[in-house]
Order: structure tokens, then sequence, then C-alpha cells
């Protein structure tokens, strides 16, 4: 038997089980006969006249006006500000779910905490990039592991505060302006909103990577030659990892932190 999550569908499985070994037709066929079986009164099929007209007086259907009937669309009529609720969220879960197919992890979790968040007031803000200040701090954040692990050991919803502040330390800051997603696909697309609005602070409307990846050097920015230090590695316990200076490259980086990931069970 084969179990498979389906990230875009929320808490959703898929089972695939295999037969192995002879196959009885007798036992088949009999069990077909069964489900045809209606008793003694026979079943008569009556052909139903067809109307030649029926598709030439069906009035035209509006596409959009019948989808607005089932679906809205998320969207913002703010120039630069995007206050998420439960349906943008649901919707978001969604796309993320669909991006991040074949790694990413489900997004089930994290907008379960997101919803939370939610219902309990706190507001949930995305903005663009341009109304960031250039000296502001922006920090990408997400989960690092084999998302697999969630299915028996889940998160606290402590894990990303604990390295945001552990990062806060070591730079010497008091707090941040902002936060990024470290990938559009998965969890980490919808991990960052719930930590956010822990926050109160907004999040920047981009990503590192443009889809699920699993590797960090394979981040976009560090592809460009851009730093990736200060880092920060959190567990739920409280422990944190902070990486100051890393001679080895972003591919270093990844080895570094890979290690202590699998210290912290993850």
């Amino acid at each position: 038997m084969m179990k498979t999550f389906i990230a875009f569908l929320g808490n959703a499985t898929r089972y695939i089980v295999k037969a192995v070994g002879d196959l009885d037709f007798e036992v088949v066929m009999e069990g077909e006969k069964e489900d045809l079986e209606t008793g003694d009164e026979a079943v008569e099929v009556v052909e139903q006249p067809r109307n030649k007209d029926v598709f030439s007086e069906a009035k035209p259907v509006d596409a959009k006006t019948e989808a607005a009937a089932f679906i809205r669309v998320p969207y913002s009529d703010h120039p630069t500000r995007w206050e998420v609720d439960a349906y943008d969220l649901d919707a978001l879960s969604i796309g993320a779910g669909l991006l991040g197919v074949g790694g990413g992890g489900s997004t089930y979790i994290s907008r379960l905490r997101t919803s939370h968040c939610l219902k309990n007031g706190q507001p949930i803000v995305i903005v663009k990039p341009e109304v960031m200040k250039a000296e502001a701090d922006i920090v990408p954040i997400g989960f690092m592991g084999a998302p697999t692990v969630l299915v028996e050991k889940l998160i606290n919803g402590k894990e990303c505060f604990e390295a945001i502040d552990a990062l806060k330390v070591a730079c010497q800051v008091e707090k941040v302006h902002g936060l990024l997603c470290f990938e559009i696909g998965g969890m980490n697309a919808i991990e960052p909103l719930a930590v956010a609005a822990g926050l109160g602070v907004p999040v920047v409307d981009a990503d590192m990577m443009g889809r699920a990846f699993p590797e960090l050097q394979m981040l976009v920015p560090l592809q460009y030659g851009y730093s990736s230090m200060p880092a920060a590695l959190a567990d739920e316990l409280g422990s944190a990892v902070i990486c100051m200076k890393n001679r080895q490259g972003p591919k270093g980086l990844e080895n570094m932190l890979r290690v202590h990931c699998s210290q912290f069970m993850g």
C-alpha cells in the first residue's frame, strides 16, 4: 500500500493498494451478477426522445457571473496593502499547496494556526516591497527539514519566533519590520502569515524562490551573490543555533544547518 499526502487539498491523503496473487474470475463474475440482480421484477429501460432544439433554446450564460456566484477572487482595492481574511487564507493555502507539489509540505497545519490568529482578531497584512524602507530589517523565515516528520512530530508555533529572537540578539536590533516567505510553495508560504500576525508586522509580497525548493543554496538572492549571513535555526524546545560567518558559501550553510536540523529531530 502506498500513501501520498495531497498538499493542495489540505489534510488529504491518497491511498493506492495493490493486491498480488491469482485472480479468481468465477468469484469476480459472481459478484457482478449479484450487483446486477434486481429481484423478481424486470427493469425496463426506455429511451427518452431527444429535443433537437434544447440547445438552441438555452439562454447564453455569462461565465464570470456564474463563477462569482460560487467563488470570490481574493483581491485588495488598496494599491500597496492587502489585509487577508479567512476566505483569502483558504485560497492562498490551495495555491501554495499546488506550487508545493513534490515538496514544501502540506499547508494544513500552518493554515490552522493562521486561521486561529484571524479568529483572535490579529490582522494579517501583505504589503508591496516598495512600501518598506531601504533600512528596514526584513527577515525571511520558514521551516527546514523533511515535511514528513510533521506526521509524527507537530510544530508548537514558537520555532520561528525563537529564531527571530536569536537574530535580533546577534544583530543587536530591537525589532524586525517585516517578514518574507522562504518559498511560495507548501507550508512555508503560509507560516510567515501566522508569525507576522503574532509579531504585529506585515508580510512582504515576495518570496525567495518562486516555488518550493529542497536546499538552501537554491535561493535566488544567494545565486546572485547576496550574503546568507547571519542565519538562525531553532527547534520547538527553544534551542537555537546562530551562524555569523561561513566561508564555504551557501552550500556550506545548507550542510551546516542540515546537521543541526537532524539533531533537532527535524
